[in-house]
């Protein structure tokens, strides 16, 4: 699982070295491929990284707006405002992130979040979902705590979990919160930037959820 690689091509490289020695079935990404570079630079973290591995991927908030309408790209397919399987699993994204102060390019207003999540639970229809992949952590939990002491996640995909129950959500986008936490039953993972050299493996059973945090 990994997040805000932000183009940090080194320490990607070094991480592609360790996927090729574990038992890795999927790579997540949960956005920030780039850091407000255009659309080529996050393929070419695609590229490579599906040249490994199936990847599912959001774009994030500094990721190019010409991401989110990206389908496929080789082994890499983005899941923003979709429903995929893969395996037995059921996976949902969402990728940019609310408002920020730093007017990055793909921002969205919380009306706007609500209607892709709205969008989400349509296509589940009686499904249950296993994880959310989202850029923004949820309002009010240890991972979207900035420096100031803030919360600054997002309030409608905080309602989400709580109303669709997810066995886990995956998301970064605050550098400064990496780490574990609960919404009910639902865990909460920022694996940290990988651009810090940050990532998680996660260990995925219909009935258990087991997770390494782990630096490079």
């Amino acid at each position: 699982m990994l997040t805000d690689i932000h183009n940090k091509w080194s320490i990607l490289r070094k991480l592609l070295r360790k996927v090729r020695t574990e038992e890795i079935d999927l790579i997540i990404v949960a956005g920030d491929l780039s850091f407000c570079g255009d659309l080529n630079e996050a393929l070419n973290v695609l590229k490579v990284l599906s040249k490994e591995k199936h990847v599912l991927f959001v774009p994030g908030n500094c990721d190019s707006p010409s991401l989110l309408h990206l389908d496929k790209y080789g082994n890499a397919e983005n899941i923003h405002g979709k429903v995929v399987n893969y395996g037995e699993f059921i996976f949902a994204g969402i990728g940019g992130s609310n408002p920020t102060p730093f007017n990055t390019p793909v921002e969205f207003l919380e009306y706007e979040i609500k209607e892709i999540l709205s969008n989400i639970k349509v296509k589940l229809g009686e499904r249950s979902l296993d994880i959310l992949v989202s850029h923004s952590p949820p309002y009010n939990t240890k991972l979207d705590i900035v420096s100031s002491g803030e919360h600054v996640g997002s309030l409608e995909i905080r309602e989400f979990i709580e109303d669709v129950k997810p066995k886990l959500c995956i998301c970064g986008h605050i550098h400064e919160s990496p780490g574990i936490d609960s919404i009910g039953e639902t865990l909460v993972l920022n694996p940290g930037p990988l651009a810090y050299g940050n990532y998680s493996i996660v260990e995925l059973e219909k009935q258990d959820i087991k997770v390494k945090t782990l630096t490079i």
